[in-house]
């Protein structure tokens, strides 16, 4: 072979060489979606729970007032004067609160 032939294949298996590096970059770089959308899902739904946990406290605090209040259940709260035994107070039923 000739000196033209041999850096003919030099040129040609450098090529290859930087091809396949370049596949390897792409094939390694590829995101994975799936773990990303389901932290995407799981974060979107922490955050709604927050958001109606707060919504439910706000309603809790409005309908009772000045006075304190304790969960009686996901959609009962007890409002307890400030002076008041722990045991006392009236008991409001909240109704789903959406805003």
């Amino acid at each position: 072979m000739n000196t033209t032939a041999h850096r003919l294949v030099n040129i040609l298996l450098a090529l290859a060489i930087v091809a396949v590096y370049a596949a390897m970059q792409q094939v390694d770089g590829m995101p994975d979606g799936r773990a990303e959308m389901a932290q995407s899902a799981a974060t979107q739904d922490a955050i709604k729970t927050e958001a109606a946990r707060a919504r439910y406290m706000r309603a809790a605090a409005q309908s009772c007032g000045n006075a304190d209040w304790v969960e009686v259940d996901a959609q009962t709260v007890r409002c307890i004067p400030r002076k008041a035994p722990a045991n006392t107070g009236a008991v409001v039923a909240l109704a789903e609160v959406t805003r």
